[in-house]
């Protein structure tokens, strides 16, 4: 049962898609039993994954585009069937209702081609370099003069905050009130290079391919997805 229509345009996933939505799920009596509003955050998932679960609920987001709201009706053979565990707040072989907002389809395909294109527009702005492997960077402050550069294989301490194209924040050590420190050759290759660009001191913003990041895969249960480019702040404080 469609209960809301999404904007015009909103992607539709496919199996191999990437999918965020919300979801409230009961038995047929209306006994609520798990929702991701209770959970606290909407889950992440490949729709293909989901098939293993729930193939109902596999089906039916293949159904939708983003901003819908259905409701869905799912038999049992559609559902948990009979494996039902000791404990489970359903019985076997039960009608279970879930009623889903798709919130976001991710497909490595549209993100690559909209990090394509974004690069390629940024790129051209006043202050933004372009390193050969693809790299863009953006200096914001410089520290002093004889500041140290670190070598891949040095461990550094830095403040950074990550953000997603639409200014999604998915990480921050400023939001958690302390730098963090890490071997410069152990975090993504668009972080291995550019720090060794900087000098302690310095404030860089990082334009980071989806080569250079996380790639075909994204970060598994989100929030980056498959092919998302990816904006860094970094400020270097420290080379250890």
């Amino acid at each position: 049962m469609a209960l809301e229509k999404g904007p015009d345009g909103g992607a539709s996933p496919v199996s191999t898609d990437l999918v965020s939505f919300e979801y409230a799920a009961t038995t047929a009596d209306g006994v609520e039993f798990d929702s991701s509003r209770a959970r606290g955050a909407a889950p992440q998932v490949r729709v293909s994954e989901l098939a293993l679960d729930v193939p109902g609920l596999s089906e039916g987001l293949q159904l939708m585009s983003e901003g819908d709201r259905y409701r869905f009706f799912i038999p049992p053979e559609l559902a948990y069937g009979d494996q039902v565990g000791e404990g489970a707040p359903f019985g076997p072989n039960e009608t279970l209702i879930f009623e889903v907002e798709l919130v976001k389809v991710q497909s490595p395909e549209r993100n690559l081609e909209a990090a394509k294109k974004f690069l390629s527009e940024n790129a051209k702005k006043d202050g933004i370099k372009t390193t050969p492997s693809g790299l863009q960077y953006q200096v914001l402050t410089e520290g002093a003069a004889d500041g140290k550069s670190p070598a891949a294989t040095d461990t550094v301490e830095v403040h950074y905050q990550g953000t997603l194209l639409n200014g999604t924040e998915f990480d921050s050590s400023y939001a958690r009130g302390k730098p963090i420190e890490f071997p410069l050759n152990r975090v993504i290759a668009g972080w291995t290079e550019g720090v060794q660009l900087m000098s302690e001191g310095d404030k860089y913003r990082f334009f980071i391919p989806p080569a250079l990041g996380y790639g075909e895969v994204g970060t598994p249960g989100g929030p980056i997805g498959p092919n998302e480019a990816l904006i860094f702040e970094v400020e270097l404080i420290a080379v250890k």
